[in-house]
């Protein structure tokens, strides 16, 4: 969050780029290969040293110039799940479903160089066209993982979402302004009174644990975090009532509640509604749907603008819409009482136009 704060990129591992440790080059950085799971500093040392004389031209060219005997399969694997091995033919699905052969078909022809014997049978390897040119491995046909898969492995294996991170997926945390946790904190910080702030954030659920009160009411802690940071999320059985069922089904929440203001070092929100953002334009209770124009505005804009929320439309979402513009230097604002027609898709669509959104609930 800091890099990005600064305006800067962090780069996905990259096995012919990456360094040892992380790198800089002008406003971007580069992820260090040491900062991947399982890969050893023998394994890295062997793969920068056998780097330095050309790069590494696809996964079977990478396995047959290594020492398999330090960067064996697991480190092969952990390279593709953090996407060091993006550069390469092939996607990571392809890469990892089929590694075991690739790294056979390295061992042997390692052995047949020992030998000086050429296998007659070089399955999944193209036929060289070009003597001179080296035999690539042609991969199986494979549908790639998902975004949500991807982000998983990188996590588990980088410690970081690096390709993005689930949240960016969801564009109305942005539409409905969702404060940031360390935001959320530092509130908590700056205030005056012991009166807790309510509070409108959204986050990634990482784990939850369900307690059984004395009461014998079930209620939850649920550990959130968003791209700024972690916060504990506190469900009392009330709230607990009506959320047990998505709990298990969702993990991306629009979190309303209060603050803690007793937890100044952790963010820790005591939450009355919880929304799985995927279900978030199907809410009947939207207050309003508030569009700023953009500073030139003409006919085709107004136009599309008006197909994309028109009340006749059968979207899951519907609000009051109310519509800011500048006129003369001036700043005026129309409120319809009409509600108007819309959701995620239709949203995007408006954005693109130069329109900014905000959504009140």
């Amino acid at each position: 969050q800091e890099i990005k704060d600064m305006g800067l990129t962090t780069l996905l591992p990259d096995i012919n780029r990456s360094e040892v440790e992380f790198s800089a080059n002008k406003k971007e950085i580069l992820f260090g290969l040491k900062g991947i799971k399982n890969v050893g500093q023998a394994a890295l040392e062997n793969i920068i040293e056998v780097r330095e004389e050309e790069p590494f031209l696809d996964l079977l060219d990478f396995c047959k110039k290594v020492d398999l005997r330090c960067v064996n399969k697991r480190v092969v694997e952990s390279l593709i799940y953090a996407g060091a091995m993006d550069v390469f033919p092939g996607n990571r699905a392809q890469k990892i479903k089929e590694s075991d052969k690739i790294i056979k078909l390295a061992i042997d022809a390692k052995e047949d160089l020992k030998t000086g014997q050429m296998s007659m049978f070089s399955g999944g390897i193209q036929a060289k066209s070009n003597p001179g040119q080296p035999q690539m491995y042609a991969f199986e046909p494979l549908e790639d993982w998902t975004d949500k898969e991807k982000l998983e492995k990188e996590k588990e294996v980088a410690g970081f979402y690096l390709s993005s991170h689930p949240l960016a997926n969801y564009p109305a945390i942005k539409w409905i302004d969702a404060l940031p946790f360390t935001k959320a904190l530092e509130k908590i910080k700056t205030l005056n009174s012991m009166k807790e702030p309510n509070v409108t954030c959204a986050g990634l659920m990482q784990n939850h644990k369900v307690i059984t009160t004395k009461k014998g009411d079930k209620m939850a802690f649920a550990q959130f975090e968003d791209l700024s940071g972690n916060c504990e999320v506190i469900i009392f059985p009330s709230v607990y009532k009506k959320v047990e069922d998505v709990l298990g089904e969702y993990n991306v929440f629009i979190v309303k509640g209060y603050l803690d203001t007793s937890s100044t070092q952790k963010c820790k929100i005591k939450a009355n509604q919880l929304i799985p953002v995927d279900t978030f334009f199907e809410q009947s209770k939207l207050k309003a749907l508030n569009l700023e124009l953009p500073e030139l505005v003409n006919d085709n804009i107004l136009e599309k603008l008006k197909n994309h929320i028109d009340p006749k439309n059968n979207y899951e979402a519907r609000a009051p819409l109310s519509l800011a513009f500048s006129e003369n230097n001036k700043k005026l604002e129309l409120n319809f009482r009409t509600r108007v027609s819309f959701n995620e898709t239709s949203l995007k669509d408006i954005e693109k136009l130069g329109v900014k959104i905000q959504i009140l609930f």
